[in-house]
């Protein structure tokens, strides 16, 4: 009987479950939208999951794609699960959830600006990762000063997908690149950073053991099981930090290599033999899943997201709002009609988050040469483009080494028209994963590792990159884009100075 794994991954935007064969191919993908909530009468920018809801959501998909691939119970031998970075969890000495939120809870907003001011360096210098009211520790002292009950009940602190993985196994846990992404690790060390927090005023008795990616948590308790309709001790596995679970699935694992991993947000991290800081705090390192290598990540925001709002907006809220887009955007040649899209995706400072200005730049008056909905389209891609080939740069200036390869997966990789204008853009061959949902397969592989059908997860991600298709630039195409890229850094870097509020 041919055997299976079922893969979990709660999204910023989708809670999906994977079902995959042996080899890594997905059989059947179920997905909705993730149950985020503002979180009754806190803060504005407060957001929570009702843990009873995400329960069921992760356990409605799981039935989904079981149903969908037609697989009996018994074929199931391994499940993995990752989730977004800056999620996490908190429970009590009973193992109740006192809190589960997502990366967008943005509670600490105010407390974590606070940390930076008086801890920034060594935050940066210990986690490589600012600003902090991204992270736990913002939301940790915001709990610590507004709500101190809840804030001394807490007995462990959980990256979102280690939650998870308690909720299938009761095991408490915690895999070392989800608390390197969550900002709670002493990155060089690959332990808990008990000094730094210290150091903040926060305690530090909440920390569970940590572990490597792909070993196996634990087996799927009888309550877990029943609810997933899986056998009662099918092994768990947590896969890592979503985006570095994406590099597993697309075989990036060798210093100087390059993932990209593009879907409501868009990253790229380049491997590492060792933690690279930038002086300018402008990018993030973190855990590679494989042991001695680590990631230096530059990061272009809401790329898919901006573009999500562009379709909908040209072409209304259907279901082939993105068909219809790339439609009109593939009838455009390069350069969009001298249409520039600042839409918000862009190489960000990392050191300085915040809201700043944005729109489209047309060749004015309108009279002679309205631009069309295609041209505004395609400018939306080259605009995701023009960004990860910013975040190209600044990886190569941050860590002095060459990019030796670009692999691409996530959402964006979907359409067939923007990994080509990327290619054109970078100048650059870029190979692309098999299958869009990266950050889900790089779960599931690490499910087949702990089931035995790769000897390891450098194994198996060597499996994918064989899968991999390369796009090579068009050379006319990618000499049009280079003039396009300097405009676009131009109108950047004039904005910059512009003030609307």
């Amino acid at each position: 009987m041919a055997r299976v794994v079922l893969a979990l991954d709660i999204g910023t935007s989708r809670v999906k479950a994977m079902v995959a064969d042996e080899r890594g191919t997905p059989l059947a993908v179920a997905s909705r939208r993730s149950p985020v909530a503002h979180d009754g009468e806190r803060p504005s920018l407060a957001r929570a999951f009702r843990p009873a809801l995400l329960w069921r959501t992760v356990c409605l998909v799981a039935q989904s794609a079981l149903q969908q691939s037609g697989v009996a119970a018994g074929q199931v031998a391994a499940v993995g699960v990752t989730s977004q970075r800056q999620g996490a969890a908190f429970l009590d000495c009973r193992g109740r959830e006192l809190y589960v939120g997502p990366s967008l809870d943005l509670r600490g907003v105010f407390q974590g600006i606070a940390l930076d001011e008086a801890h920034g360096k060594a935050i940066y210098q210990t986690t490589g990762h600012l600003p902090s009211l991204f992270f736990p520790i913002s939301r940790l002292r915001w709990f610590q000063e507004y709500d101190p009950r809840l804030y001394e009940s807490i007995a462990a602190v959980l990256p979102l997908a280690d939650w998870l993985a308690y909720r299938l196994t009761g095991q408490v846990a915690a895999e070392e690149s989800l608390a390197g992404e969550a900002g709670l690790l002493d990155l060089a060390q690959r332990r808990w950073a008990t000094a730094l927090l210290e150091t903040l005023g926060l305690r530090t008795d909440w920390f569970p053991p940590l572990a490597q990616a792909g070993s196996v948590r634990g087996g799927l308790s009888r309550e877990a099981a029943e609810a997933l309709g899986l056998a009662v001790g099918t092994p768990v596995t947590v896969g890592g930090a979503d985006t570095q679970a994406g590099l597993l699935a697309l075989g990036v694992v060798a210093p100087g290599q390059v993932g990209i991993v593009a879907g409501w947000s868009a990253t790229a991290q380049m491997v590492t033999a060792r933690p690279v800081l930038d002086r300018m705090q402008r990018t993030w390192a973190g855990c590679h899943l494989l042991p001695a290598r680590w990631v230096c990540e530059a990061n272009a925001g809401d790329a898919g997201n901006a573009y999500r709002w562009l379709a909908e907006l040209l072409t209304g809220k259907t279901e082939r709002s993105y068909e219809r887009l790339e439609a009109l955007a593939a009838a455009v040649p390069p350069g969009a009609g001298g249409v520039v899209s600042l839409l918000g995706p862009t190489a960000l400072d990392l050191s300085r988050p915040g809201l700043h200005p944005g729109g489209l730049l047309l060749p004015v008056p309108v009279t002679y040469d309205p631009p069309g909905r295609g041209a505004l389209a395609r400018s939306g891609l080259e605009n995701i483009a023009f960004a990860l080939r910013g975040c190209l740069a600044r990886l190569e200036e941050v860590t002095g080494a060459s990019t030796t390869m670009v692999r691409m997966g996530g959402g964006m990789a979907r359409t067939t028209l923007f990994p080509r204008i990327l290619a054109d853009v970078l100048g650059h061959p870029v190979q692309l994963g098999t299958a869009p949902d990266v950050s889900t397969l790089g779960a599931s592989l690490a499910a087949l590792a702990a089931a035995g059908c790769f000897a390891s997860l450098q194994e198996a991600s060597q499996a994918m990159a064989r899968s991999c298709q390369a796009l090579e630039p068009d050379v006319g195409a990618a000499a049009a884009y280079a003039e396009c890229y300097q405009r676009w850094q131009a109108a950047q870097e004039t904005l910059q100075g512009v003030k609307l509020w």
